[in-house]
């Protein structure tokens, strides 16, 4: 090879062996033509590929025409014809400006390479024009290399002599390049039919140097540090991270692993089929030759069945799919870690060179210019590893960032179809998939790098510290190495199991939180707080069990990984020292070695993390998977049909709640109705009625028959389901919205007087499941929200029975109603309002979940059968109903009595002159009531609204309150109140412990140093006593003091392991203590918080604290307190080390540090605010799943499942943009910390090379140190940056710690066991309203309700009915007046011993807190 280069070059050598003798190194021709030119230009032939096929991928609009654009391509023809003048004038000249000659075949081929390069750049130039790409790193990486290649050949024409034109042909050259480097720091602007209306990601329009400083961000830096930053104006997310681009990709990628698994499924089902075939052929073979009767073989078909249908192997595997989908970007940070790599180990192999030209630079005629030059190998190499780490986690935090939001989109579209009653799934469950889960898998992205990198680091470092201390002692360091390992896979293996045990009871809180706030109403009303209390604590109890035993877990093995450095490097040299005979070791193998074990020290010190954080986030991708797995409502159950002659045709249905159970809930279902038809479906309470309307839905299994329905379909449940936002959005419900069929709507279902009472009008905002509107209220705008739709079909359940009796005839008459507005349409109400039953089209009687009787009025009414003992039974329940007070109705009812009392008496068993009778009668009956009912106005109504009572005024529209976002730097007493739930104790002990470990540490370098400076011990001549002799006799003094320097570095290194491990202990457990204390303080301080409180702040928001908040709290704040506080130590620990071997060092020091502190005082308050933003906007996604999850049944029966899912995922986007802004920062500020520390070590090594105060022993451990600095002082802001942004879940957990109370549960007057003895009740001159500024909602009430009376409280919907109720619980507190109960005023009394002393049966009651309780 370097004959072939010899004669290439034109009989020159590469490199002149007299070279490192020169003051000043002449370079050979050969040299600068080859080399430097075949890197720069091979890079980007190599490169090219992938940048065009990446380009093909992500093609985007066309870039537009610019001067950039222009200016580049003139510039590449310029070096085109600069590099071919330059050619020419060296023939002319010579290569040294000797004179002409033969220009060497190695300047011609570096010529031919260079205007090839130039072409294809020119080239790739024009690809990048027409497909989109703003930037190109691969063009500006190679024009900085090919500035680096020619800066050799500068060099050359520098230090030369002579001078010609070649020189000036050349300058111009290199300026091109330049330029074109310069013109390369800038982006192309972007097509002006790709821009948008909103403001873009800087990020998306930067340029690659823009991106690689992260200069981009600061803008918004400078803004939230100016108080200037504006939450509204902020940026769209980057396009790469948009939920619409990423979810969707991720979901196709889980449907085709969804099929394949089922086309799998098939096959082995298949399979299984076969085998079981064979097997019973088989049996029945031998059966028919044996004489025993009996075959217990048999009982092997299921295990034939269950080693075919393996559910392991059948089941999706959602981690396939996110590595699959994610597999460039995976590529693409693991490049960019392993350039970092490479360039970190650039260091070690450097170092000991120049330990060994420091050592012997008073001896050596060593020209300075080797110093300087390893010192810009070393400072440069660490830039880059800066550079490209930096890069790589800002891809690594991003893709943490996409996985976690497709996922959660993929959780939302599940959450849209599963079965809830087949997969026993609760809201708690699935926000706590979406919080907690997502998190830790967004988590685990951030260190995924680490684990390739680690078993490239101890591939590269085995080698490394095989060249410095030999095989023996290398294979014996990382024996000790790898013993550790058996311990890390034990606490994996303990952790795993801990995290499953943890994330379960870490549901069943969410789940129990969640029950408990949607029945806080009825909790308080029956004074059951203090045993759900106990019940949450109860769960956190055994939850925190499990967190201390994996805290001590982490104890352990953060403590081997932190002093595994340790461990390594004394097993190391002891092995060194013990193979030499004399037990001499040199400063350079000393610190050399130290170096390595510290590149290889930080992925085994993360170790412990990184795997807790795997196995956190396996668990968390398996929990999800299982979700994602379970299944789904079969839309294949319900068929749209245009062409049929019914709007709803059921054909010998049978339908179940859980297909697993294969229990029919509805049997022999035959049903057709017609369009424009009006149903009614009746039947006496379990009778299958709901059901039967779930069926027609979808919202149940089919087990047989069929089912087709025609046209769209419109659903009014029987619990309304209202959002939150205004009562005009909860209307038009995401259609157009058109005035005049607003208006018609909103009066016809009688919400005109509620919305003229409301200040905001209907552009109020609803409270979180309609808390400030009556049930009525919610009952009508849920009918009005179907009427606005505009639908085919109306499935309405029984949405009259939570209306008043004036209201539901209004309602019947003027929208359900064959006169109504749907008269139209087909309609389907099932109702226990029996008087409206004549009015109807058909009438379908329900029974045991089958369809007992169907047919019209008039045909159901000619004999006696279920229909008629259903009327007969609600007739003669329902005498004290309301609705006789309406004359109207009460005509209705008593036409329906007389007419069952006909059907039902003797006579009326269905013989032919009874039926003739009684039809005679029934159509007599008939003509009447059509005229009655004809003659009655529609007046009648609007007369009752003059009369009725008004609802509470509110002074805003808004009923939400807006969730504060903390301003400025934590406050000191967040963090005290922390400490002292901690244990202050606790902390201290584990302070001075770390305190007393790093001090011991950085002694124990210093005793290396002592170690190899001993001027005894350098002599090495000491280690021998006589020489004479064959045999050489060694010196036992010399080789004691070796060991005796050996046995004290290992003392101290057991010592510190000690402090360190109860350090940890005390500080982790504590923490989780701590975090215990503050959720406890939390759950009671909400318990305690008035009705008021809940009906302004939604679940979501709340849930948000108990879930993702105290997760935090929980997990990540311990683990970024032990990083900072360790690299914290460090950090200072090296500082006071370099201090002390270089005094003169202080001079860098000072300034260096007042500039780091200026950057992090400048940095910190944008990584508060965007993480504070973040977790604000993280409530909003929690909320609308929770609404989602609630009103499912709705949103599948209006088709508007898409329309949910956009705004799911415009929520996520305005999320993830302030996380992704948080971490954007992070970069920021360590890209500029990265590049202090790397001040700070070319400053070290220019006082070693400029000054003799270094020696070897001293500079290896400033380097070494000052490299931890780079380091170290990232990770300190870094860690600053996470325990900070984790402290806000501090901040915000003690927000809801501290909250207004209700009056107190237990102190006040003492009252009997037996009070109240008679009931006597006295309202005096009482008034109340339900929060301050509103209007009042009670005025000046005065009344007496004697013992034993039976009190009916009427009015109209809103008039104040209920408000009367929760006044005697103390729901709502008086403002004037009182309330006596027994000659006892209630509020002397404390809530608790009144609230149980009374009982109430609840308007609204929540089934799942009634059956938790």
């Amino acid at each position: 090879m370097d004959q072939v280069l010899f004669k290439l070059c034109g009989n020159e050598s590469l490199i002149n062996s007299s070279i490192f003798e020169q003051n000043i190194p002449v370079l050979s021709s050969c040299l600068i033509d080859t080399v430097p030119v075949w890197i720069s230009c091979g890079y980007l032939w190599i490169a090219a590929v992938p940048f065009v096929i990446y380009m093909f991928r992500n093609k985007s609009h066309p870039l537009p025409f610019s001067y950039l654009h222009i200016t580049k391509i003139a510039i590449c023809m310029g070096l085109i014809c600069m590099a071919d003048l330059h050619f020419t004038f060296q023939q002319m000249y010579g290569t040294r400006c000797q004179g002409p000659d033969i220009v060497p075949t190695s300047t011609q081929l570096a010529l031919g390479i260079k205007l090839a390069t130039f072409l294809l750049v020119a080239g790739l130039t024009q690809i990048q024009k027409r497909y989109g790409p703003l930037t190109s790193g691969v063009l500006f990486s190679y024009w900085i290399l090919m500035i680096v290649a020619e800066m050799v050949g500068l060099y050359s024409y520098i230090t030369n002599e002579t001078y010609c034109k070649t020189h000036v042909v050349f300058y111009v050259y290199f300026t091109l390049l330049c330029v074109q480097l310069f013109i390369h720091c800038f982006a192309e602007k972007e097509s002006p039919t790709a821009t948008s209306s909103t403001v873009p990601c800087p990020l998306d329009v930067s340029s690659v140097l823009n991106r690689i400083s992260f200069y981009w961000m600061t803008s918004i830096v400078y803004s939230v540090f100016k108080n200037t930053f504006l939450r509204d104006k902020m940026w769209q997310q980057t396009k790469s991270l948009k939920t619409s681009i990423i979810g969707p990709s991720l979901e196709k990628r889980w449907n085709n692993e969804l099929h394949r698994k089922q086309q799998h499924l098939k096959q082995q089902q298949s399979k299984a089929g076969v085998k079981l075939k064979v097997y019973n052929e088989t049996i029945l073979k031998d059966f028919s030759t044996s004489d025993t009767s009996e075959k217990t073989p048999l009982l092997a078909q299921p295990e034939i069945m269950k080693q075919c249908l393996d559910k392991k192997h059948l089941q999706a595997s959602l981690i396939k799919v996110v590595l699959r989908e994610n597999s460039f970007d995976i590529l693409e940070f693991m490049f960019y870690s392993w350039l970092s790599c490479s360039a970190f180990f650039v260091m070690p192999n450097v170092l000991g060179t120049f330990i060994d030209y420091i050592d012997n630079k008073e001896m050596s005629l060593s020209p300075t210019w080797i110093g300087i030059g390893l010192t810009l190998i070393i400072v440069l190499s660490m830039e880059f590893t800066s550079i490209f780490y930096n890069i790589q986690c800002h891809h690594t935090s991003t893709l943490g960032l996409k996985i976690k939001h497709s996922v959660m989109y993929l959780i939302y579209k599940k959450a849209l179809t599963v079965s809830k009653s087949e997969n026993k799934i609760s809201v708690g469950d699935v926000i706590n998939h979406m919080s907690v889960d997502c998190q830790r898998i967004q988590d685990v992205c951030f260190f995924s790098y680490f684990l390739p990198n680690t078993f490239l680091f101890i591939a590269v470092s085995s080698y490394m510290l095989n060249y410095v201390v030999g095989w023996e002692a290398t294979l014996g360091g990382l024996a000790a190495l790898f013993l550790i390992i058996p311990l890390n896979a034990y606490i994996v293996n303990a952790q795993n199991h801990l995290q499953k045990s943890i994330l379960h009871l870490k549901g069943l809180r969410v789940r129990l939180m969640n029950e408990i706030l949607c029945g806080i109403k009825v909790m308080k009303m029956y004074a059951w707080e203090f045993t759900f209390i106990q019940r949450i604590n109860d769960i956190r109890k055994i939850e925190e069990k499990k967190l201390i035993q994996n805290a001590v877990l982490m104890a352990i093995g953060s403590s081997v990984a932190n002093h595994c450095q340790f461990i390594v490097h004394f097993v190391l040299i002891a092995i060194y020292v013990g193979m030499s005979k004399d037990w001499y070791i040199s400063s350079s193998v000393m610190f050399v070695s130290l170096s390595i074990i510290i590149v290889l020290k930080y992925p085994i010190v993360m170790m412990p993390t990184i795997m807790n954080t795997f196995v956190q986030a396996y668990v968390s991708l398996k929990r999800i998977e299982h979700f994602l797995c379970s299944s789904d409502l079969d839309v294949m159950d319900m068929l749209l049909d245009k062409k049929s002659e019914y709007s709803i045709n059921i054909q010998n249905g049978t339908f179940t709640w859980d297909i697993e159970d294969q229990q029919p809930f509805l049997n022999r279902i035959n049903l057709k109705v017609r369009p424009g038809e009006l149903v009614a479906i009746v039947g006496n309470c379990g009778s299958g009625k709901s059901s039967l309307i779930s069926a027609i839905l979808g919202e149940m299994r089919k087990l047989n028959g069929t089912i087709h329905t025609k046209g769209s379909v419109a659903y009014v449940p029987q619990e309304a389901w209202i959002q939150n936002m205004s009562l005009r959005d909860n209307i038009v419900f995401g259609k157009e919205y058109v005035i005049k069929k607003y208006n018609k709507v909103i009066e016809n279902c009688c919400l005109k007087p509620d919305i003229e009472m409301l200040d905001g009008g209907d552009l109020t905002e609803i409270g979180e499941k309609g808390t400030n509107l009556s049930g009525g209220q919610r009952q009508r705008v849920s009918v009005a929200r179907a009427v606005y739709s505009n639908a085919d079909i109306y499935v309405l359940d029984d949405p009259l029975s939570a209306v008043d009796s004036h209201v539901g005839r209004d309602l019947f008459k003027q929208v359900i109603g064959n006169s109504g507005m749907l008269k139209n349409k087909t309609r389907l109400l099932v109702t226990h309002a029996i008087h409206w039953l004549p009015l109807v089209d058909k009438i379908i009687v329900m029974n045991n979940g089958v369809i007992s009787e169907c047919g019209t009025y008039d045909e159901l009414m000619t004999h006696n059968g279920p229909f008629t003992q259903f009327l007969l039974l609600n007739l003669h329940t329902g005498t004290q109903d309301e609705d006789l007070d309406d004359p109207e109705i009460q005509w209705i009812r008593g036409n329906i009595l007389e007419q069952v009392e006909l059907v039902t008496s003797e006579g009326g068993d269905g013989n032919s002159s009874d039926c003739t009778s009684i039809t005679a009668t029934r159509r007599k009956k008939k003509k009447t009531r059509k005229r009655y009912v004809s003659s009655m106005s529609v007046t009648h109504s609007a007369a009752l609204h003059t009369d009725i009572l008004t609802m509470p005024r509110t002074h805003s529209s808004k009923l939400t309150t807006e969730e504060i976002i903390g301003e400025g730097f934590i406050k000191p007493q967040q963090l005290l109140d922390y400490v002292k739930a901690m244990g202050s104790v606790a902390a201290l002990m584990s302070a001075i412990l770390l305190i007393l470990y790093q001090g011991l540490n950085v002694y124990s370098m210093f005793w290396l140093t002592f170690w190899t400076e001993d001027e005894y011990l350098k002599n090495r001549t000491n280690s021998v006593l006589d020489t004479f002799t064959n045999d050489t006799v060694y010196n036992p003094d010399y080789t004691g003091k070796s060991k005796y320097y050996l046995i004290s570095y290992s003392v101290m290194g057991i010592v510190q392991g000690v402090m360190l491990f109860i350090s940890y202990y005390l500080s982790l457990t504590r923490l989780v203590q701590a975090s215990s204390s503050l959720h406890s303080n939390m759950l009671d301080s909400i318990m305690k918080s008035p009705m008021s409180f809940f009906d302004t702040v939604p679940i979501g928001r709340l849930l948000n604290r108990f879930s993702s908040d105290v997760d935090t709290m929980d997990n990540k704040l311990p683990e970024s307190y032990r990083v900072f506080i360790n690299m914290l130590m460090s950090t200072v620990a090296a500082v006071f080390i370099m201090v002390i071997c270089t005094p003169i060092f202080i001079v860098v020091v000072v300034p260096t540090i007042l500039i780091i502190v200026a950057i992090s005082y400048f940095y910190l308050p944008t990584t508060r605010k965007m993480r504070r933003i973040e977790a604000v906007t993280r409530s909003p996604i929690y909320n609308h799943l929770s609404e989602t999850l609630t009103g499912s049944a709705v949103i599948r029966a209006y088709k508007c499942c898409s329309r949910f899912v956009k705004e799911s995922f415009q929520r996520s986007d305005t999320n993830s943009t302030f996380y992704f802004a948080s971490n954007c920062g992070t970069r920021w500020v360590a890209v500029r910390l990265e590049f202090l520390g790397n001040i700070v070590l070319l400053a070290v090594c220019l006082v070693a090379i400029a000054t003799d105060s270094l020696n070897g022993g001293q500079l290896g451990l400033s380097i070494n140190y000052a490299v931890q600095i780079m380091f170290s002082l990232n990770t300190v802001v870094w860690s600053l940056t996470e325990m900070e942004m984790n402290v806000v879940s501090i901040e915000r957990v003690n927000e809801y710690a501290n909250l207004p109370s209700e009056a107190d549960w237990l102190k006040g007057i003492t009252v009997p066991d037996e009070w109240p003895t008679k009931g006597l009740v006295e309202f005096k001159n009482f008034s109340t309203r339900y929060r301050p500024g509103l209007d009042l909602i009670l005025k000046g009430i005065n009344c007496q309700i004697q013992h034993g009376e039976k009190i009916g409280v009427v009015g109209r919907t809103g008039a104040g009915k209920s408000s009367l109720t929760l006044s005697l619980f103390r729901i709502i507190e008086a403002i004037n007046g009182s309330i006596v109960l027994d000659g006892v005023n209630i509020a002397d009394i404390g809530l608790h011993r009144l609230r149980s002393n009374i009982t109430i049966l609840p308007q609204c009651w929540s089934a799942s807190t009634c059956m938790s309780s």
